[in-house]
């Protein structure tokens, strides 16, 4: 009875997590023009992935399975967030603090978005900048390369 309980409020709190993430990220945060700061997002899917797992050790399923699964998940995991990793950046631009965004997995590419605070931040693209051929980070190097085309955006 109490291992059944255990998996229900397990169960529960998965689907209350997703609940809440979804209206904050899709519904309050999107009519605000705002998003939240990789942190945040990982700190969600952090907490989502240790629920699952609860779920499944709870549920009866064999231990064999629960570790397949794992080594599964983790590999998977791994992949997708080499992937798709972009490293964010707290700098001044302009006399301003944004939040800038570098996407270097064949081409540097660098997003600005607002600062807001360390939860989230501005959903409207601000700058654009391309380094061209690379594969590196600009701001993990003591000078920065050349940019080799940037975009202002308008507030429009």
């Amino acid at each position: 009875m109490k291992k059944k309980n255990l998996f229900n409020i397990n169960c529960i709190s998965l689907v209350s997590l997703i609940s809440i993430y979804m209206l904050l990220e899709y519904i309050i945060l999107r009519l605000l023009n705002l998003a939240f700061m990789n942190n945040v997002v990982h700190i969600f899917v952090s907490i989502f992935a240790i629920l699952i797992m609860l779920i499944l050790i709870k549920s009866g399923i064999g231990n064999v399975a629960v570790f397949i699964s794992v080594i599964i998940l983790f590999i998977f995991g791994y992949l997708v967030f080499a992937f798709t990793y972009r490293p964010e950046h707290i700098v001044e631009k302009d006399g301003k603090q944004m939040v800038a965004y570098v996407d270097s997995f064949l081409d540097v590419h660098i997003y600005y978005y607002d600062y807001i605070n360390p939860v989230v931040r501005g959903s409207q693209l601000k700058i654009y900048e391309n380094y061209g051929s690379g594969g590196y980070d600009p701001f993990d190097r003591e000078e920065m390369p050349v940019v080799k085309q940037y975009i202002y955006y308008d507030e429009k």
